[in-house]
């Protein structure tokens, strides 16, 4: 039976949970910035293309069905007993030394270097590549037209980036590791990327490329002091800590206290005591924001901390402090509209625009568009824009133009949390992790943290001010783009793992294995941004259980329920998932799951005029054809968004917010065959 780890979380702390130090070696969700997808404002007529949502932050390899590696390459352990975590690593590699192949790591300075410490390669990585099925159905289908609809999946839970996600049927991910050092130094590079244009299209905003790199040094430091460990590491990495999973971040494919996503360093310090391992670890960086015009992050920068103990691989405890901020000047830009206004209201060397140059002037000026934001007043600070050029209000070349908004005050974006994994042999293991998220005019931070399924603060429609602090209706809002995100997120998660059949026992098993995965999050909401959102609660649970009788083929059930708004109880929804899983032999590196999933919707469609009365599209719909995904609305209209029906007058989209007639109603049922390997 595999040793499991279990959590003990220090609620009394306000805080969130503890991970380890787990670098991340494949920053993916926007890569050269990880690319959630990134919604364009109604208010632009042609939008920048939205970054798809797969090239989020990618998920962890999925841990293996058999006793898995060492708690030493654990992402989630606060420590490894064997060896310092060497931050990065993934499941399989050892963290003395040694990559995927197991060929050892030698060293850059210091001591000569000894006999086996010679330099060598490694590579290890992970691949899911899901073939996913929705069927729907027609209101009235036309001649030649079937009344059931096949198409990709249309269901709220298929944004990695949004708080909805299960990771009951996920997309498709390719993360690769490369490594060439030895036991005291090692570059690595990755190589990351999603929708496999072999059996799509080729997307560059999917082939991310080199996603990150970083040079690590692990120094033997037995000569000086034999119970402390050191590992040192720069470049472009990222950190995990709060990860649910004992391998991976969890049933939810996220993490209660934040993923990093840096340029910069970070050390850690490991000193063995008796039966207790201690660690302290720090980091430093800088986040660059994504350029489009249609959302507003800036530079930031990122410090944080972390210390905690691991008692006799019994129990692990850590605390955390992460805090990102800004302090920038607002970025020049211009959209299209606003070039199509200047063009219009100054045809011919100022001479009187048309009645239609003239409204969309209007119409810029009072709506924001991303990070080119403006307002219509007047004062002594105003700056009127005329020509192109900026000038004082009291100007008399700028009368007409456009009024330009002071600079958006700085803001930050932090989390303080605690989490704890409780390891017993016979109950399996149990994490868990509490959190505070703390945003102050978070809109302006870039995603350096990524936490409970938010990306940073203000990115597109990802970040902790659109998922948690405001509600849809105001997100394009003045007040929200200028200097939104305000307010506090506590979370708990919880999940337990367990063998049935080990607790049972092998008189009643023999070989055969019975496990369960039992897991579930609370979020309690505190916004000082929409008066609607103060105390609103987000609660979901479920449970994964798989039965194993061989070592080649195994059958699952997850169920979710899945809870988004406490005072709305019209937009939950509940998915049961059977699923077939082949593979090679208990302890192995592939999986193939041949599966189906059926959504039960409180809801599954709104009355006109009570748009929020019914399930929800994710806030950042997933590009080009992920449910709710409109064209000029929520992507660019340079592609085709997602399936509608035109004989619909049903749905979450208001007519007279500028939505097109007609929907596809959240898809029922979901087939999906998925293979899944890593090394």
């Amino acid at each position: 039976m595999r040793k499991l780890k279990t959590s003990v979380v220090l609620v009394g702390l306000l805080v969130s949970t503890r991970a380890l130090a787990q670098d991340d070696a494949a920053e993916g969700t926007p890569p050269a910035d990880p690319a959630p997808t990134a919604e364009a404002e109604p208010a632009a007529p042609e939008p920048e293309p939205a970054p798809a949502p797969e090239a989020a932050p990618a998920p962890e390899a999925a841990p293996a069905p058999a006793p898995a590696p060492s708690a030493s390459a654990n992402a989630s352990s606060s420590t490894g007993v064997t060896g310092i975590v060497q931050m990065g690593d993934a499941p399989g590699e050892s963290t003395r030394g040694g990559g995927a192949s197991g060929s050892s790591m030698s060293t850059v300075a210091g001591p000569a270097v000894e006999e086996g410490d010679e330099w060598s390669f490694g590579f290890n990585g992970y691949m899911r590549a899901p073939m996913r099925i929705g069927m729907g159905e027609r209101v009235n289908p036309k001649t030649d037209q079937a009344q059931t609809t096949l198409s990709t999946p249309q269901v709220p839970n298929d944004q990695y980036l949004d708080w909805q996600s299960t990771k009951t049927v996920p997309r498709s991910w390719l993360e690769s590791y490369f490594s060439y050092g030895n036991n005291w130094a090692r570059g690595v590079f990755t190589i990351e990327g999603y929708r496999f244009s072999q059996s799509s299209w080729a997307d560059p905003e999917a082939q991310i490329g080199i996603g990150q790199g970083w040079i690590e040094l692990t120094p033997d430091l037995t000569e000086m002091n034999d119970s402390m460990r050191v590992n040192a590491k720069v470049g472009s990495f990222g950190g995990r800590y709060g990860g649910a999973g004992q391998y991976d971040a969890g049933a939810y494919d996220t993490y209660v206290i934040g993923r990093t996503h840096q340029m910069g360093e970070t050390v850690r310090v490991e000193y063995d005591y008796n039966d207790f391992i201690f660690h302290f670890e720090e980091g430093f960086g800088t986040k660059q924001p994504n350029p489009s015009p249609f959302q507003n992050t800036k530079f930031t920068l990122l410090g944080h901390v972390h210390a905690g103990f691991n008692w006799d691989q019994f129990l692990s405890v850590g605390v955390h402090f992460l805090h990102s901020w800004t302090q920038e000047n607002d970025h020049d830009c211009q959209s299209r509209e606003e070039e199509v206004a200047f063009y219009e209201a100054n045809q011919n060397a100022g001479l009187a625009a048309s009645e239609e140059g003239q409204a969309l002037v209007l119409r810029f000026a009072e709506g924001p568009v991303g990070g080119c934001k403006h307002e219509n007043t007047n004062g002594s600070d105003d700056r009127l824009v005329s020509s192109g050029v900026s000038l004082p209000a009291s100007d008399p070349a700028a009368q007409g133009g456009l009024v330009r908004r002071s600079d958006t005050p700085d803001g930050s974006l932090s989390v303080l949390g605690i989490d704890a994994v409780l390891n017993t042999a016979a109950l399996g293991r149990i994490f868990l992790g509490v959190s505070r998220v703390f945003a102050d005019h978070a809109v302006t931070v870039a995603p350096a943290i990524e936490v409970i399924h938010a990306y940073g603060g203000g990115f597109f429609k990802s970040g902790i001010t659109h998922q948690y602090l405001n509600e849809k209706s105001g997100w394009d809002s003045y007040e929200v783009m200028s200097g939104g995100g305000n307010g506090t997120v506590d979370t708990i998660e919880g999940q337990w793992d367990m063998s049935l059949s080990s607790i049972i026992g092998p008189e009643l098993f023999g070989q055969q294995q019975l496990n369960l995965q039992v897991f579930g999050m609370l979020n309690l909401i505190q916004s000082e941004d929409d008066a609607d959102l103060e105390n609103v609660s987000k609660v979901k649970f479920g449970g994964d259980m798989v039965y194993s009788p061989t070592s080649w083929f195994g059958i699952g059930l997850r169920g979710d329920r899945v809870q988004p708004r406490s005072d709305i109880p019209e937009q939950s929804f509940t998915v049961l998932a059977p699923r077939l899983i082949f593979r090679s032999s208990f302890t192995t590196h592939e999986q193939i799951h041949i599966g189906y999933a059926r959504y039960f919707y409180a809801q599954r469609e709104c009355a006109p005029g009570q748009w929020l009365y019914c399930v929800q599209a994710p806030g950042a719909t997933v590009a080009p054809d992920g449910f709710g995904n409109r064209p000029g609305i929520n992507s660019t209209k340079t592609q085709r968004g997602a399936p509608v029906d035109v004989e619909s007058t049903l749905g979450p989209f208001d007519p007279a917010a500028g939505a097109i007639q007609g929907w596809d109603k959240p898809h029922q049922d979901v087939f999906f065959i998925s293979a899944d390997m890593w090394w």
